[in-house]
């Protein structure tokens, strides 16, 4: 009946039958309609042709519904057929009747077919336009149950963008209707849509709870096979959530339901999922048990299904190792039975893809070879599409052999294939895969390249769930650069586009990316927010394992700003997860962390044990490259511990691992790390040697920041033998740290430069540059805050700058500028000290802040800062009660031998520079504090020999007679009771700080200072 849209061209004699039943023939159409559409067993093809009757008829009555129900019905053919342009040929001509007629209903039901068909074109945009359209039709006809069917269209086409937000809006709309009319069975099916939107948001217990309102209706009406299809849904929502027993029970529902009604393709698909909970817990007979029960019935049900898994068996029982070369190793047989199969080509190769790569336990090289038997396929069917997806493929799979040559070729001929066809999308999933491949190369610049090529083509295609994929990998790529203003712009780009789609799942991983960024700027309080947004949308949808990977984050967090209690519990939390779920590689990420805490707080075993485990771990699973990486740490503890032996056999072993994989620009932290053995060792040459051999790889790398290190490291042994050379490697660090403004790097260097200026003999200079370290260092206090960690790492080089100045100030002879050197370092130890042991500060410590002040001084004891006046030194320390509350300018033992040696004009010499010390320092108080100020030094009777030059004195500054008598008196009771003098000031202090009274602030207790020996009186004090 090929009429060709001309009526009648082929009736011939049965045109006067037509004319005798011309009454009936309305009757006539719609009977052949329903017939040939609905209840006849005609092939699609076959119904063109009777449709083409009906157009007859409908032309022959002049009937221009009749005519819109003809085209409608063809579209619908010819769509089925995938004959997409006919279909949209005939719906244009069905919307121009409609229009003609006036029929809005008419017009409304093109527009929803015309919007159907262009989705299934992937024509997204048209497809949301003429549903738009099709419901605003609906809207102004009142039609609201076709009303809830295009908004529930247009939540499918929304979810497929990828915008879950507007699809939720629209199934809720279209829910709101099915309400409104009881439509039960309807409203079922949109729970199960909605529960997927929720799904794929992450959102579990959502997603369950709609998957239970669908299930609890489809019960009530008895539709037992959407229940099955419900039960798998939410067996895929416990298997998410990590709960294999309740997955595997649901999964078992919905597998004895397709039974009972014999639908043996859906029960495969369970199988299948089964097979990948059976995966998941480690029992592989039954994961392969429940895959074979899947690939059986795909071969009964399908002819197809047998020819695939027939040349499974060919390929798996010879490897299929074509190179590349289409049918290279096919024998005449083969390509025989491959000739037969043709037609179903197309299903084959799809088959043999999805179960090479996502079901089958094959390794990623056997994945390669059956690649190359798809790639024989597409080959055979001349089909680009097919070629690029194998290329696709084996590009990733090449990546994660980490034979990366490989993998950028296979991505390369992608792109050409992307752009001979004109396709954008692909074009930007092409440079997205090669921009990792080049960052798991460690080359970032062209990493970030291609991630900045894949941004501008999603943006052109505008898919903005992918731009959001691209901007955070161009913000990780930032952050391995050390660039976190521009990691931080463009992760919250990222950030944006997912809250913007409600993909919470995806805005922790943000989170917990913008945390990492806070953490390295050392905005600890934001990064910690931003740990906890990360951790709270986790926690909601239940994914445990990526709760771990933020534990883990705030963990280093905790340990970063010294509070190892956090540290340690945050860690913990994160290994309990990985255990539960066997992620023993992320164990053994974990146990490296906990070990470096242990490190931290000076437990070295602790650390060692940790390491060791994070080591067996890496061993076990063949991964060389963390073991560099854990060799470098227990390296570094035997050398906390002194071991410089064993401390070097480890660095080597983690040098010879880097060196065997090429990785250059780790190789040279080791070199460092071996370096600084050699020094401590005084093998001054082998460390020189070391020390550049890391800045040589520094600089290949332009590896700024750590050149500089390399530079101060190499400056600090050439000082020994050349002043000069010393000066212009530390001007040159300082250059960089200048440059990247790095302040504590700064201080420590100008410090350095100072001490050379004083071996120079250059005095003014050394002066010069060792303010500007103070400057930097009390910058560096300032900002740091709360950050005790931070502080201890500096404050060493601090309290010797100090010095250095001080000893400066005397050789100009500026000894008002030593004074207040030594007022100042004396006051900033005291306020940082007092203020966070005490919580007197309008704003009291936090616990990381009270753990500062024991971590300062190793012992959990009460601490005070005193200065010893000696033949060169005034010295600013806080010590633990537990020892002498006194410091000497050499330890006891040296100071000691020295005091024997020097004779008795010496010693007076000694005790009359410590007087004068003593009274220009009560004269410098008393010009700059408090003019009520009076000398209250205190002379103490000793228990030794009576040299005066061991007197000690307790020294108060600045405070009321009121408050001095309060103070010494309690002071002389506990001398007299026989306690020691440092016992006796730490008892007066607790003791007035327990009378709660108003002496009980530091203002008032601080002030006194003990100066001199630690010594007992012999007898009596009034």
């Amino acid at each position: 009946m090929d009429n060709e849209d001309k009526p009648f061209t082929h009736w011939g004699v049965a045109w006067e039958r037509v004319q005798r039943v011309w009454p009936n023939l309305p009757v006539i159409f719609w009977f052949l309609l329903i017939w040939g559409t609905k209840i006849s067993p005609l092939t699609p093809a076959q119904q063109i042709q009777l449709l083409k009757v009906c157009y007859d008829i409908a032309f022959l009555l002049k009937d221009s519904k009749m005519m819109v129900v003809v085209y409608g019905t063809a579209s619908k053919v010819y769509r089925e057929m995938r004959l997409f342009d006919q279909a949209l040929a005939c719906y244009s001509t069905a919307l121009k009747i409609a229009k003609a007629i006036g029929s809005i209903g008419l017009q409304a039901a093109c527009y929803n077919d015309m919007g159907s068909t262009y989705n299934k074109l992937h024509n997204y945009n048209k497809a949301l336009d003429y549903y738009k359209q099709s419901l605003n039709a609906y809207m102004k006809t009142g039609e609201e149950r076709k009303q809830a069917n295009v908004y529930k269209n247009i939540g499918t086409l929304y979810m497929t963008l990828g915008d879950n937000g507007q699809a939720m809006v629209n199934y809720k709309n279209a829910l709101c209707i099915y309400e409104k009319f009881g439509e039960e069975r309807k409203q079922a099916d949109v729970y199960n849509n909605i529960g997927v939107v929720f799904m794929s948001l992450g959102d579990n217990s959502q997603a369950m709870e709609n998957y239970k309102n669908a299930l609890c209706i489809y019960e009530k009406i008895g539709e037992e096979l959407k229940q099955a299809a419900i039960y798998n849904g939410i067996g895929a929502v416990f298997k998410s959530l990590g709960d294999n027993g309740q997955a595997m029970e649901n999964y078992k529902h919905a597998l004895c339901i397709f039974e009972k009604f014999g639908e043996e393709r859906n029960q495969a698909d369970v199988y299948s999922n089964i097979g990948v909970v059976f995966m998941s817990l480690g029992d592989n007979s039954q994961a392969m048990e429940n895959y074979k029960h899947a690939l059986c019935i795909y071969e009964k049900i399908g002819e197809e299904r047998e020819q695939a898994a027939d040349l499974i068996t060919s390929f798996s029982s010879r490897g299929m190792d074509n190179e590349g070369k289409p049918f290279a190793h096919w024998d005449v047989a083969e390509l025989e039975r491959v000739q037969r199969v043709r037609p179903n080509l197309p299903v084959i190769f799809r088959f043999l893809l999805i179960w090479g790569m996502e079901i089958s336990p094959l390794t990623p090289a056997q994945q390669i070879q059956l690649l190359k038997v798809c790639y024989d396929i597409a080959f055979l069917l001349r089909d680009s599409e097919m070629m690029v997806e194998v290329y696709g493929t084996a590009g990733t799979v090449y990546r994660e052999m980490r034979l990366f040559d490989q993998a950028l070729a296979c991505f390369s001929t992608v792109l050409e294939f992307a752009k001979a066809i004109g396709s954008i999308e692909l074009q930007a999933t092409c440079y997205n895969d090669m921009g990792h491949t080049y960052n798991n190369l460690h080359n970032y610049n062209k990493a970030l390249d291609y991630f900045k090529q894949s941004l501008n083509a999603f943006m052109k295609t505008g898919e903005e769930r992918k731009k959001a994929g691209a901007y955070k990998n161009i913000g990780a790529i930032y952050s391995s650069l050390g660039d976190n203003g521009q990691a931080m712009e463009n992760f919250k780009h990222a950030l944006c586009i997912h809250e913007k789609f409600g993909e919470e799942r995806e805005q922790a991983n943000i989170y917990k990316n913008i945390g990492a960024i806070y953490s390295s700027l050392g905005d600890n309080g934001q990064a910690m927010e931003n740990f906890k947004h990360a951790l709270c949308i986790l926690e909601k949808s239940g994914e445990e394992r990526k709760k771990a990977v933020v534990f883990n984050g705030i963990g280093d967090l905790y340990s970063y700003l010294g509070d190892n209690v956090q540290a340690i519990e945050n860690l913990k939390n994160a290994l309990c997860i990985y255990e539960k779920f066997g992620e023993e590689r992320k164990q053994a990420g974990v146990y490296n962390n906990i070990g470096a805490v242990f490190k931290s707080l000076g437990d070295n075993d602790q650390a060692m044990e940790n390491y060791k485990n994070a080591l067996c771990i890496y061993e076990k699973l063949g991964e060389e490259r963390k073991q560099a990486d854990v060799y470098s740490n227990i390296g570094a503890v035997f050398k906390s511990l002194g071991d410089n032996g064993q401390a070097m056999e480890n660095y080597k072993h983690a040098l010879c691992i880097l060196e065997k994989f090429g990785e250059e620009c780790r190789q040279a932290g080791v070199y460092i790390n071996i370096g600084a053995v050699f020094y401590s060792l005084g093998d001054n040459g082998q460390a020189m040697m070391n020390y550049k051999n890391a800045l040589c790889i520094y600089r290949k790398f332009g590896e700024e920041h750590v050149q500089a290190t390399a530079y101060c490291n190499i400056a600090a042994i050439v000082g020994f033998y050349d002043l000069v050379e010393a000066m212009e490697l530390y001007r040159s660090a300082l250059a960089i740290f200048q440059k990247h403004g790095d302040v504590i790097r700064q201080a420590e260097t100008w410090h350095n430069i100072g001490f050379l200026y004083l071996n120079m003999s250059e005095d003014p200079e050394a002066e010069k540059s060792l303010k500007e370290s103070l400057r930097l260092f009390e910058l560096v206090f300032m900002n740091l805050g709360s950050l005790e960690k931070l502080k201890i790492t500096v404050i060493e080089t601090y309290i010797r700058t100090y010095r250095c100045l001080f000893y400066v100030s005397i050789i100009l002879d500026k000894p008002e500028q030593a004074l207040l050197a030594s007022e100042q370092g004396r006051s900033r130890a005291l306020k940082d000290s007092l203020q966070k042991k005490y919580g007197l500060e309008s704003n009291a410590p936090s616990d990381e802040d009270t753990r500062y002040t024991s971590s300062l001084i190793n012992e959990d004891n009460t601490s005070f800062v005193v200065i010893c006046l000696s033949l060169k030194w005034l010295h600013l320390f806080t010590l633990a009660s537990g020892k002498p509350l006194v410091t000497e300018s050499v330890p006891k033992e040296i100071f000691s031998s020295v005091e024997s040696e020097i004779n008795g004009k010496e010693l007076e010499w000694l005790r009359d520079y410590i007087d004068r010390m003593v009274n220009e320092a009560n004269a410098h108080v008393r010009l700059n504090r408090d003019e009520s100020f009076e000398d209250r030094s205190l002379r103490l009777s000793c228990v030794d020999d009576g040299d005066e030059s061991r007197q000690p004195s307790v020294l108060a500054r600045g405070i009321s007679d009121e408050a001095t008598l309060y103070f010494m008196k309690r002071f002389y009771g506990h001398l007299v009771s026989g306690l020691t003098a440092s016992a006796s000031l730490q008892q007066t202090i607790r003791d007035t700080i327990a009378d709660k009274d108003k002496y009980s602030h530091p203002y008032y207790w601080g002030a006194f200072i003990l100066v001199g020996d630690d010594v007992t009186l012999t007898g009596c004090c009034e």
